[in-house]
C-alpha cells in the first residue's frame, strides 16, 4: 500500500472519529439543556399552589420541570437546619425559601439576581432597580450591599388584633356608670401612649390584683406573640437600632440625638415593652400564668395582642365561629396624622437562589417570571399578603377584618430594614434582655447593656 493511500485513511478515520465526538458533545449539551429540573425547597405544604403560579413559565419553558418540596420541620431553626445540611452535602435545592431577617446570616451562600436578571432598564444600578419594582423598603428588606438576594411573593408585618366584645363591654360597663373615660375608647389607638391607656381600661383584676381579664398580652417572651419583633419595631419607633448602619458596631446602647434632644431608645423602648408584664407597673395587664394568648382572646379574656397575619389564622383556628375582631395599624411612638411618617415591623419568607445551583440563569428567570401576577395569585390562594398590595401604602391606614391583608401588606412598605449577623444568636440575646427586665430589682439599663456587651461578642466573632 502506497504511502500517501495510509495518510488518507488515517486522515478519514481521524475526521470520522472527530465527528463522532462533537455529534456527542452536542448531544450531550442539547440533553442537559432540555432536561432541565429546578428544585424549590419550602418549610410550608405549598406544591400544588407552585404548580399553578407556575404554570405560564413552564409552558414557556418546555425543558424546565418544576420539583417542589416540603421540609416538614418542627421549627424555623429544624427547617433551616435541614436545608443547611442538604446544602452542605451537596443534594441542596436550587431556590429555598429563608425569612429576610436570614438573609445576612446566609448571603455568602446565595446567588444574587446580578447579570441574570434586569427589573428595570430605566434604572442604573439594582438597588433603584429593586426599589422600583418592589418599593424602597420591601427592596431594603431583600437586599445585600445593593444586589437583590431575596424574592418575596409574600410579606408580612405586625398589627394590633382588638377583641370587640371585652371592649364594647367595658366601654358599657364604664357609661353605666357614668365614667368619662369611656370615651377614651371610642378612638383607635395610634400611639403606644394610647395602647396604655386602653389597656389600662381593660384590663381587670379582682382584690388580690390578679388579672381577671387581660388588657395587652405584652411583655413576656413565653406567651406574647414576636416579642423580639415587637421590641425590635418599638426600637426603630423610637430612633435606635440594634447595629449601626455600616453594621460594624453596636448601637443598642448608645444615646442618640433624637428631634434635638439626648434619647436613649434601647431602654425607652424596653421599658414600654416591660410594662404590661411588670406587676409594680401601672401597664401591668399579662404574665407568664395566663397562658396562651390566643386561647385568651377568644374567650374574651384578652382584648388586645399583636400579631401577623398569620394570627387570623391562629384565632380561627380556635374558634371558626369568631368574629368580635378588629385589626387596626400598629400602634407609633407619635401620631402618624401629626408626624405624616411610619415606622413598622416587617418579617416574612422570601425565594433566594443556592450558591451551589448549577441553573441560576433559570432559578432567577423563573421568580422573576412569577413577578407582580404571581404575587398576586399566591396570595389569592394562600391568603398571605402580596407584595404587589403593598405599592399604593400610604401613611393613612385602614383598619382590617380576619382574613383581610391588605393593611398588613401596606405595612411592610414602613418597615425598616433589621440587620442579623446571625439571627437565632440576635433573637436569643434580645430574649435573655426582656426577661432580665422582669426579674425583681433589675435595672432596665443594665439590661441593656449587657444584651449590647453579648452583641459586640456576636458580631466581632461573626458568628
Amino acid at each position: 500500500m502506497k504511502r500517501g493511500l495510509i495518510f488518507a485513511l488515517i486522515g478519514v478515520f481521524v475526521l470520522v472519529v472527530a465527528v463522532v465526538l462533537i455529534t456527542a458533545l452536542a448531544d450531550g449539551k442539547k440533553s442537559s439543556t432540555t432536561d432541565t429540573t429546578l428544585t424549590i425547597w419550602s418549610p410550608f405544604d405549598e406544591a400544588d399552589i407552585y404548580k399553578q403560579i407556575s404554570d405560564q413559565f413552564l409552558a414557556e419553558n418546555p425543558t424546565v420541570r418544576l420539583s417542589y418540596k416540603y421540609v416538614q420541620a418542627t421549627d424555623a431553626k429544624d427547617y433551616e437546619s435541614k436545608v443547611v445540611d442538604a446544602i452542605a452535602g451537596g443534594n441542596g435545592p436550587d431556590i429555598w425559601l429563608i425569612r429576610t431577617d436570614w438573609l445576612s446570616k446566609h448571603q455568602t451562600k446565595l446567588i444574587p439576581s446580578t447579570k441574570y436578571i434586569d427589573l428595570s432598564k430605566a434604572k442604573n444600578t439594582e438597588t433603584e432597580a429593586a426599589e422600583e419594582y418592589f418599593g424602597v423598603n420591601i427592596a431594603g428588606q431583600n437586599l445585600r450591599d445593593g444586589a437583590l438576594y431575596g424574592f418575596p411573593l409574600a410579606v408580612d408585618s405586625l398589627a394590633l388584633y382588638i377583641n370587640t366584645k371585652v371592649v364594647n363591654d367595658t366601654i358599657n360597663a364604664l357609661s353605666e356608670s357614668n365614667s368619662a373615660e369611656a370615651e377614651k375608647l371610642n378612638t383607635i389607638p395610634t400611639t403606644w401612649d394610647a395602647l396604655a391607656t386602653w389597656s389600662r381600661l381593660l384590663t381587670k383584676k379582682d382584690s388580690r390584683g390578679n388579672i381577671n381579664i387581660a388588657g395587652l398580652a405584652l411583655g413576656t417572651t413565653g406567651n406574647s406573640y414576636a416579642p423580639v419583633d415587637i421590641y425590635l419595631g418599638l426600637l426603630a419607633q423610637n430612633g435606635g437600632r440594634m447595629f449601626t448602619e455600616d453594621e460594624k458596631s453596636v448601637a443598642l446602647h448608645l444615646i442618640g440625638l433624637i428631634d434635638g434632644k439626648n434619647s436613649t431608645p434601647g431602654l425607652q423602648a424596653l421599658t414600654i415593652f416591660s410594662s404590661f408584664a411588670r406587676p409594680v407597673d401601672p401597664n401591668y395587664s399579662w404574665n407568664a400564668g395566663l397562658g396562651d394568648p390566643v386561647t385568651m382572646f377568644v374567650n374574651n379574656k384578652l382584648a388586645l395582642t399583636h400579631g401577623y397575619s398569620t394570627l387570623s389564622r391562629d384565632i380561627k383556628k380556635a374558634n371558626k365561629d369568631f368574629d368580635a375582631v378588629k385589626i387596626v395599624p400598629l400602634p407609633q411612638a407619635s401620631d402618624p396624622a401629626i408626624t405624616n411618617k411610619r415606622i413598622d415591623a416587617a418579617n416574612y419568607w422570601t425565594h433566594v437562589v443556592s450558591k451551589y445551583s448549577n441553573k441560576p440563569l433559570v432559578a432567577w428567570t423563573y421568580l422573576q417570571k412569577l413577578g407582580p401576577a404571581g404575587s398576586q395569585k399566591y396570595g389569592q390562594l394562600t391568603g398571605k399578603p402580596s407584595f404587589i398590595q403593598a405599592q399604593d401604602a400610604t401613611v393613612k391606614l385602614s383598619s382590617a377584618s380576619l382574613g383581610d391583608t391588605d393593611l398588613f401588606a401596606q405595612q411592610a412598605a414602613f418597615a425598616p430594614v433589621v440587620f442579623k449577623p446571625d439571627w437565632q444568636a440576635s433573637d436569643e440575646i434580645i430574649q435573655d434582655m426582656l426577661n432580665q427586665a422582669l426579674l425583681p430589682n433589675q435595672s432596665l439599663q443594665a439590661a441593656v447593656d449587657s444584651a449590647a456587651e453579648r452583641l459586640k461578642a456576636l458580631i466581632s466573632t461573626g458568628s
